[in-house]
């Protein structure tokens, strides 16, 4: 995954603080747009996302993506159905504490705490590996090897991070309840308005920033948020002014700009890296957006030493 760094907020510091020395990775999936609202509670980008090592091997295929975005969705409405702390483990077998949280009879957020296996269940998790990578494709040796970078646990050390998840749910709800007590009103910790852009449309552009380079699909993604997918289809072109596959293709050749300038590698390489599978369809939507081919982008660039150059 690809992020800029960004200013931290107090949830941010907390999240941070209370990971260090582990494996573990918390996230959360804002259900709400308050995370989006609320400065105390913006989330960095790889905090809204399982953005781990072997997380990230896991969708290094269009159906690895797929079936990851499926299983979140699934633990998704299992947590406000069930409406507590469960422990649970994807297809993959790898262990997470899920918990919604719910305030005034809203829906804010479901915090995950992952990137765990359980050491007496190693020989069944390796067999899920072998299961799901024949169907998704995934290379089975990136995720075994993967699994040394997850953290080791027993049944005494997930009660342990059970506190840690309740912790930041607690904060969470505490941020939320002195902003309503100090403004007198619900509606204005509830209802995101922030940068004025609809909070989904917020979280499908992160998304979009993070797997660009896949097959991503906006039907995957609706299934997150509990919209038609049709309905976030004309959403997302009337807060970007753009389809969802020309905003995808945007971020796309930009970043392949910034590998042109920035390494020798082949063109075709370049086309792979950014989700073009097709070098030819590559050149032709790069020439719509500059002008000019990859090559001749490069050599212009080059020509004028350091790429300061815009096109």
């Amino acid at each position: 995954m690809k992020f800029d760094a960004e200013p931290m907020s107090i949830l941010d510091k907390s999240m941070k603080w209370l990971c260090s020395g582990k494996k573990i990775h918390i996230s959360i999936h804002d259900a709400s747009g308050v995370f989006q609202s609320n400065p105390d509670l913006k989330l960095h980008p790889i905090y809204k996302v399982h953005y781990n090592d072997f997380c990230n091997k896991a969708k290094t295929t269009c159906a690895g993506l797929r079936f990851c975005l499926r299983c979140k969705a699934c633990s998704i409405r299992k947590a406000f159905s069930v409406n507590e702390m469960y422990v649970g483990r994807c297809y993959l077998g790898i262990t997470e504490i899920v918990k919604p949280v719910v305030l005034n009879g809203r829906k804010i957020c479901v915090i995950y705490l992952g990137n765990m296996t359980e050491e007496e269940k190693l020989p069944s998790i390796k067999g899920m590996i072998h299961k799901a990578c024949g169907i998704t494709g995934v290379k089975e040796n990136l995720l075994l090897d993967a699994l040394e970078g997850t953290e080791k646990v027993g049944k005494q050390d997930i009660e342990q991070y059970k506190e840690i998840v309740e912790v930041v749910s607690h904060l969470i709800r505490q941020t939320l309840l002195n902003y309503m007590k100090r403004d007198r009103t619900e509606e204005m910790l509830i209802t995101a308005a922030g940068s004025g852009k609809h909070w989904i449309i917020d979280a499908v552009e992160n998304y979009i920033r993070a797997y660009y380079d896949r097959d991503l699909k906006l039907s995957y993604l609706s299934k997150l948020y509990f919209v038609n997918p049709d309905y976030l289809c004309r959403l997302f072109r009337k807060e970007t002014g753009k389809n969802f596959s020309e905003y995808v293709n945007d971020i796309r050749i930009e970043k392949s700009k910034q590998l042109l300038t920035g390494s020798d590698d082949a063109i075709m390489n370049i086309a792979l890296q950014v989700g073009y599978n097709n070098v030819t369809y590559f050149n032709r939507v790069f020439r719509k957006q500059t002008g000019i081919s990859p090559g001749e982008y490069r050599k212009v660039l080059k020509s004028h030493g350091n790429g300061d150059t815009v096109l």
